[in-house]
């Protein structure tokens, strides 16, 4: 995974500009340049490199149909930003939002960083095989304090989730996948309970003690639950 950012004070590696498909006429680039985004887009492509002596800049032609078809495209177009930027052995990529489209930066940042995820844990060498991209930042005014925090969010939770997968069972048994989701509670401010067997058992949780018997590691039963300050559900009256 990436990190994602707001924009950075700092020069990114490789820029991507988003724009509008159907205005591409529009771009205001000098003439060579004008001319070749729009050969490029004429010709079916997407992702348009424009390299300059000091940086390499992008010039993405988004859909015209902004539709959830259209959001996957932008995720995917993302993606195939992540493997220039490996490819480049660049860290740093700049998605900036100048097409019409609300949250355009979001979803090519989101399929970026997630592009880029890899498990590692159990390679010998784990520099030579850790990808050079790893820091997203974004310029996009449509995209709110909110969507920021759940663009991180969603990243930060699929990430968690996949390397839990890639562990191996010898590793990730229920009591070791307990501590791991009592961190993860803490970090992200949940209220975290883990049962043991013995309280399993006096809840008469047969089901879960029933797979268990095939185990040789004890059951757990975790119990996450978060309340967000001033929270308010009209089907919960007490809240």
């Amino acid at each position: 995974m990436a990190t994602i950012a707001k924009k950075s004070s700092k020069q990114a590696d490789v820029s991507a500009y988003l724009f509008n498909k159907k205005d591409v006429k529009k771009l205001k680039l000098a003439k060579a340049d004008q001319a070749f985004v729009e050969s490029e887009v004429e010709a079916g492509r997407t992702t348009i490199l424009l390299p300059s002596h000091d940086s390499y800049n992008y010039y993405i032609a988004l859909s015209a149909d902004w539709n959830a078809e259209g959001k996957e495209a932008a995720r995917k177009i993302g993606v195939e930003l992540q493997q220039h930027v490996n490819r480049l052995k660049k860290s740093s990529l700049m998605i900036v939002n100048n097409s019409s489209y609300d949250k355009a930066a979001w979803y090519v940042a989101e399929g970026a960083s997630l592009s880029n995820y890899q498990f590692l844990k159990y390679f010998k060498d784990k520099k030579a095989k850790t990808n050079s991209f790893q820091h997203v930042f974004v310029q996009d005014a449509s995209i709110s304090d909110a969507e920021w925090a759940e663009l991180q969010g969603v990243v930060e939770g699929t990430e968690l989730a996949r390397t839990l997968i890639n562990e191996p069972v010898s590793y990730l048994n229920a009591t070791t996948f307990a501590n791991e989701m009592a961190k993860a509670g803490k970090a992200a401010g949940f209220k975290t309970q883990i049962l043991n067997k013995k309280q399993i058992e006096a809840l008469k949780m047969g089901g879960l003690l029933g797979v268990n018997q095939g185990s040789i590691d004890p059951p757990t039963f975790t119990i996450m639950e978060y309340k967000p300050k001033n929270a308010k559900n009209k089907n919960l009256s007490y809240w």
